[in-house]
C-alpha cells in the first residue's frame, strides 16, 4: 500500500524541498536581525567596518566580481542611479568578492563607475548573504535584506528612491503634439 504525502512525511525525508525553505527563511530571519557591522576592507587595504551610522537611513552594498558579466554590467546603473543620494542619508558602496587588490585597481582604472569599492577578499561577509552574484544588501534601521541578481536603471532609480534617495524624475514632456 503506498503512504500519503504527508506533512510528517516531509519532516523526515530531506529530498523534499519543504525542510529547506524553512531553514532558508529562518536563515533570512536572522539575516535581518543582525545588526553587526561588516568587516571589509577599504580601498587602501585598511581593514573597516561597514555599518549604518548615526543619521543614515539606509546602507545599500552591491556585491560583485570582475569575472562577474552581470556584476560588471550593472555598476554604471547603479552609479548613475545612486547620484540620486548625494546629500540624502543613504550611502551606496560597492564591495568586490575575493578579489586581490591589484585586480580591484585596475579593473576600476579601466572602468570608472564612481563608486567607492570595498573588498571581501576572502568572501567570508558575501557567504552570509548569498552563494552567487550579484548580491544587493540593503542595510535600514529595521534590519538587513538582500536580494539576489542584477537591475537594470529603472529599478536602482525606484529601489534608491523608496530609502530616501531623489524620486526618479519623469519623462520629459515631448515638445511635439501627440497623434
Amino acid at each position: 500500500m503506498a503512504s500519503e504525502d504527508t506533512d510528517d512525511d516531509y519532516s523526515r525525508d530531506m529530498s523534499s524541498p519543504r525542510p529547506h525553505i524553512g531553514l532558508f527563511l529562518a536563515a533570512l530571519l536572522l539575516l535581518g536581525a543582525d545588526g553587526r557591522p561588516l568587516d571589509l576592507v577599504g580601498e587602501d587595504g585598511s581593514p573597516l567596518q561597514l555599518s549604518l551610522e548615526p543619521g543614515e537611513s539606509a546602507v545599500v552594498a552591491h556585491f560583485w566580481a570582475t569575472w562577474c558579466k552581470s556584476c560588471t554590467d550593472e555598476l554604471p546603473a547603479l552609479a548613475e542611479a545612486a547620484a540620486a543620494c548625494d546629500g540624502a542619508p543613504v550611502r551606496v558602496v560597492t564591495v568586490n568578492v575575493g578579489e586581490d587588490l591589484e585586480t580591484v585597481a585596475q579593473y576600476k582604472s579601466e572602468h570608472e563607475f564612481g563608486l567607492p569599492v570595498l573588498r571581501d577578499p576572502k568572501g567570508r561577509v558575501w557567504r552570509k548573504f548569498a552563494r552567487g552574484l550579484p548580491v544587493n544588501v540593503f542595510w535600514t534601521a529595521d534590519g538587513r535584506r538582500a536580494d539576489f541578481g542584477p537591475r537594470d536603471g529603472a529599478t536602482w532609480r525606484r529601489e534608491l528612491a523608496a530609502l530616501g534617495c531623489a524620486a526618479p524624475s519623469p519623462a520629459p514632456a515631448s515638445p511635439y503634439p501627440s497623434r
